[in-house]
């Protein structure tokens, strides 16, 4: 009611990110100057999967293609991790993370149509957003495996190296070889 008196404050968009969204929604579209502001909220949103999410709360997905702005945001977050797995120069950790905001996307977009009940094979079809995520959930796992081994290897290696040197050394006391 004070919306519709008074007007939309300069933080609206705070409004937006409020956890009560859903249990708002109602009392926000009863008001004509924030429901006129909408449209433009969301085309300021375009690249995030809040702007579906404030979409679909507020029943406006008709002129808000849902399927498009999800397409949208699932190939920009993309872009990133392509570029550092063609660039040789990228370091591991770039990748990684990389990686962890690919499969950050991923999981938002999953939570975001969850929230509103909505079927992601129906809605993106030939994305198999369930499958990539489980392929970037093992690929760090991978990694810190061959990692480890790795380490254990260099540690054996380097112990193995002293002892044989103390062995030899040992050996040269003996013998009165005066060895260093």
């Amino acid at each position: 009611m004070l919306m519709g008196c008074f007007g939309i404050p300069g933080g609206f968009r705070n409004l937006l990110a409020n956890p009560f969204k859903k249990n708002m929604s109602g009392s926000l579209t009863r008001s004509n100057v924030f429901m006129a502001k909408i449209p433009e909220i969301i085309e300021g949103m375009v690249m995030e999967i809040d702007a579906v999410d404030n979409a679909y709360t507020f029943g406006i997905e008709g002129r808000f293609n849902p399927q498009r702005l999800v397409t949208s945001f699932l190939r920009e977050s993309e872009k990133p991790l392509k570029k550092m797995k063609g660039n040789s120069q990228g370091s591991l950790a770039a990748v990684n993370e990389a990686k962890k905001k690919h499969l950050s996307a991923l999981r938002s977009v999953i939570k975001c149509l969850r929230r509103h009940s909505i079927d992601l094979s129906e809605l993106l079809p030939g994305w198999q957003i369930n499958e990539k995520i489980m392929s970037l959930e093992k690929k760090p796992q991978q990694v810190r495996r061959r990692w480890h081994k790795r380490e254990k290897l260099l540690k054996l290696r380097h112990l193995e190296g002293s002892a044989t040197k103390k062995r030899r050394t040992h050996i040269c006391q003996i013998h009165g070889y005066n060895r260093k």
